[in-house]
């Protein structure tokens, strides 16, 4: 992100205490924002505002943005949502990244929020693996102890006055995750005021801090229920906060859109929970978020101060108060003088306290509070000090990949848009993983000039996620951690993600007679492009070489011959043209005609190389790797610069050889930065034990988001083609043994809807049709064979561990031509099985039995029904996700279904 005066959150405020409180009375419509007002009015209206809101979900889609936007943009509450989970199990309509790099995607899209609302971003360790329907899977996945430590950690470090759960925690909620959220998040907000029960050790040695009340959503009907009006107009906007939330939103691309909200009033019903106040306080009543508390700087007239902080303080106060008492009135000089000072008076007061920067991590309680109100006070004035005096920074380095150890030029400026001049005292540009530089002489601007610095930054390390570097801890779904300080400090679930920059910089001004240091950052790279335009995207340290193989896992069938051809990509990110050798080993009994190839990468380039492999695969999964190499030494041209020369002869520099088993992945869509996560150069081979039937052609009708489908059953030997569901009713489908229709595709696909006849007729002719999971459009008439009727809510299977009963007798489908035992449904990924029927025809036959803890059994996961000569077959198991993942037992069940017409009545 660069420095933008002109995307800066709108600010208003109210200071004294009972201001505040009746700015923060739920549906006050007095507290709305007066028309007319210029954006750096807005901002500089907002620097007396001290309360903080936490609101806590289990995944990013659960945040609730009309709520977000009420607090942060109407009422200027500094607010952060805490999503245990960052969305790896959730869907990816765009796109084709799951799981890790789902949750990249939906990280980044909640940062692209947090840009426009203004407000923070925080994550536990947790992983999402998908719903379940008790708590005890949750626990099972997610150590109870383990989130219970990251939510307190955000809760000392953050200091919110006020936590909103957005789950209650009962049974009434039919998420797991859900239950779970609520239940730690009210567990948390008991200990985070409790030393003893809950050592500061335990939360990266933060110390203790009192929530003043948790609430939770509830209906309407729920007396002494607090009132939130989300549809309040924001008059300079001209949108309620609840559309302004709605458009926020849609940065969300990854997920399903959410219906608009109406025009008026738009409620939201809160319940506190619990409160840390005092018997006259509780008694108040709910008619204000902070119950009675005082959210206003009277708050802090008791602390001990010294006298030159007290003193900083108190002028503090008095000068806000006169900058807001007529803000539409101040001249934009006066109100640049008066945020100057307050920006003084607010270093001068937080440097007196002994707290540490920038979250007074060593400060707790009533002092850590005030603490990090005088820091958000000063950050608040600095920006509207800029804003309104007209000064933008921006920040850019020549390219957007820079090999490791490699330079890269980067350049910092400062226009000054106002009417006099401003100091620039210093720039410096750092970063994690990166050595920087600093500028450190003063240059004067004059009104409407540019002070230009440049340097170069040299990357020390790949840049990619810091939550990734461990991968998931072995026998939980939770992220490991990489600390640092011995192990007991989590600096980035303590600053929030949010604020986590990869490189920045620090420009220090002196504006009038005020002195600003501000952060910028991260550093961009711009891109410029015919569909969108000027592109803006983080500079990034990438692997001096990358080498990824085509696929990541993929299916073979065992036991007989073998030949693929295997695509190698080997990139360079040098500056320089270099020569590398690419081998690929392999397991005994495989072969290729070269195991190792010499090629040539041209500087910021690759090259693409294929190896063919045959032999044969016994059962079992196997790796695949490629390695390469780099030469030990290369040729410098003289006229280089920073090389050692000898005349005119080129040097040879010499260094030591490297093997690279590693590429990094990069993708990209229009609304977030480019994402890049590193892989390793093997596939995993799952060599299945599998027979067929002599004469098998499957036809596949695709659905719009299925990607995989086809791959993976060509790669298990069967003859499969992608058939347009428009030809279905004309063409000659005597080819063909099966038709298999993918998850979804009645819905999205209006043309096979439409020729629901002709595939029943390919049944009763003799074919065997599989229906994927589907839902409400199988209703239709003539789509599936017999009656099915769905639940409001389908049935589904969440766990993917629970055992799968197999009737006796045991249905023919589960003998032939592959023998199918529980032992195939172990190790299943995701959820078991979706969409199952509520009750269906006594006509068709059911093949297995399943269910989760605490439901009852449903046998209606596969569906069997004869008509005609052939076989319909709708199925409800998740053979998407495990054919995704190259389950073996998946692709053993999948085939005797897709055979089903070819068996024995």
């Amino acid at each position: 992100m660069y420095y933008d005066h002109s995307s800066m959150k709108r600010f208003m405020m109210c200071l004294a205490s009972a201001c505040a409180a009746a700015a923060f009375s739920a549906g006050n419509a007095d507290a709305q924002t007066a028309p007319g007002r210029v954006p750096w009015r807005e901002e500089f209206a907002a620097v007396g505002t001290t309360a903080r809101v936490l609101i806590i979900g289990a995944h990013p889609d659960d945040e609730d943005n009309a709520l977000i936007a009420w607090l942060s943009l109407g009422r200027h509450v500094e607010t952060a949502y805490l999503s245990l989970t960052r969305g790896e199990n959730g869907v990816n309509l765009p796109g084709r990244e799951r799981e890790a790099l789902l949750g990249m995607v939906r990280t980044a899209e909640l940062l692209a929020e947090r840009k426009r609302d203004g407000a923070h971003q925080y994550f536990t360790r947790a992983y999402d693996f998908g719903r379940a329907k008790n708590d005890s899977v949750v626990y099972a996945a997610w150590p109870r102890d383990s989130l219970l430590e990251d939510i307190v950690t955000v809760l000392r470090a953050f200091r919110p006055h006020v936590v909103i759960s957005l789950f209650a925690g009962d049974s009434t909620d039919r998420d797991g995750q859900h239950q779970v959220a609520g239940r730690l998040a009210r567990e948390a907000f008991m200990l985070a005021g409790d030393t003893l029960r809950f050592p500061a050790a335990r939360s990266s040695q933060l110390g203790a801090w009192s929530v003043g009340s948790l609430y939770q959503p509830v209906d309407s009907s729920t007396t002494g229920a607090l009132r939130i009006n989300v549809g309040e107009l924001d008059r300079e906007r001209g949108r309620s906060y609840a559309e302004i939330g709605s458009e926020i939103r849609t940065l969300q691309r990854s997920q399903p859109v959410l219906a608009a909200p109406r025009i008026g009033a738009v409620y939201r019903f809160l319940r506190r929970d619990s409160v840390h106040l005092g018997s006259a306080q509780r008694e108040s009543g709910t008619s204000s978020l902070f119950g009675g508390a005082d959210s206003g700087w009277t708050r802090f007239a008791g602390l001990p101060l010294t006298d030159s902080a007290r003193v900083a303080f108190d002028s503090m106060v008095a000068t806000i108060r006169t900058l807001t008492a007529d803000p539409a009135r101040n001249p934009a000089d006066s109100v640049s003088v008066l945020l100057g000072r307050i920006v003084g008076l607010a270093t001068r007061a937080r440097s007196g306290l002994g707290c540490s920067e920038p979250a007074a991590l060593n400060c707790s309680g009533g002092m850590g509070d005030f603490a990090m109100s005088l820091t958000t006070v000063r950050d608040r004035a600095s920006r509207a000090l800029l804003d309104a005096h007209g000064i933008v920074i921006d920040v850019t380095a020549d390219r957007e990949t820079v090999a490791t150890g490699d330079s890269v030029g980067v350049t910092a400026v400062v226009y000054n848009g106002g009417r006099s001049p401003v100091l620039v005292k210093r720039v410096s540009v750092e970063g994690t993983g990166s050595i920087g530089f600093e500028a450190p002489d003063a240059v004067t601007i004059a009104p409407d000039s540019v002070d230009r610095r440049t340097g170069v930054i040299k990357m020390a390390a790949v840049s990619y996620p810091w939550w990734l570097r461990t991968g998931v801890v072995s026998g939980t779904w939770i992220y490991g951690l990489q600390l640092p300080h011995n192990g007991t400090v989590n600096e980035q679930l303590i600053a929030g993600e949010d604020r986590i920059l990869s490189t920045s910089a620090v420009v220090s001004l002196r504006v009038g007679n005020t002195d600003v240091a501000t952060r910028v950052g991260p550093v961009v790279a711009r891109r410029e492009t015919n569909l969108r335009g000027d592109e803006r995207h983080p500079v990034a340290g990438v692997p001096r070489i990358s080498v990824l193989l085509e696929r990541g896992k993929e299916y073979a069938a065992a036991g007989v011959s073998f030949e693929r051809l295997y695509r190698v990509w080997v990139g360079s990110s040098l500056s320089y043209a270099d020569t590398v050798s690419v081998t690929m080993d392999l397991l005994p009994g495989l072969r290729t005609d070269s195991a190792t190839r010499s090629i040539a990468l041209p500087a910021f380039g690759g090259r693409t190389i294929f190896f063919r492999v045959r032999g044969r695969w016994p059962i079992g999964e196997f790796p695949i790797s490629v390695s390469v190499a780099e030469r030990t030494g290369r040729v410098v041209a003289n006229r280089r610069p920073g090389v050692n020369v000898v005349g005119n002869s080129p040097v040879r520099v010499n260094r030591n050889a490297v093997t690279v088993t590693t590429g990094l992945i990069s993708f990209e869509y229009p609304h977030i930065p480019t994402q890049r996560y590193p892989r390793t150069s093997t596939d995993s081979v799952q060599a299945v034990d599998l027979r067929l039937p002599s004469k098998f052609r499957v036809a596949i009708v695709r659905s719009t988001r299925d990607v995989e489908l086809e791959s993976r059953i060509v790669e298990l030997g069967i003859q499969a083609y992608t058939i347009d569901a428009s030809t279905l009713g004309i063409a000659d489908l005597s080819f063909y043994t099966t038709i298999l229709i993918a998850p979804r595709a009645y819905a999205e696909v209006e043309a096979l809807l439409a020729n629901a006849a002709a595939v029943r007729r390919f049944a009763e002719r003799g074919g065997t049709v599989v229906v994927l999971a589907g839902g409400g459009e199988l209703l239709e008439p003539g789509v599936l064979p017999y009656p099915v009727s769905f639940a409001a809510k389908p049935i589904t299977v969440l766990d993917p561990r629970t055992p799968v009963h197999i009737p006796f007798p045991r249905p023919s489908a589960l003998d032939w031509p592959n023998r199918i035992t529980s032992s195939d449904f172990d190790d299943w990924i995701g959820t078991r099985a979706r969409e199952l029927p509520a009750s269906v025809d006594a006509r068709y036959r059911r093949v297995v039995e399943m269910n989760d803890d605490g439901d009852q059994p449903t046998d209606f996961a596969i569906l069997s029904a004869r008509v005609g000569k052939g076989v319909f077959i709708y199925t409800g198991l998740s053979f998407d996700e495990q054919l995704s993942g190259a389950h073996p037992g998946a692709a053993r069940l999948l085939v005797n279904l897709l055979s089903a017409a070819s068996r024995a009545p």
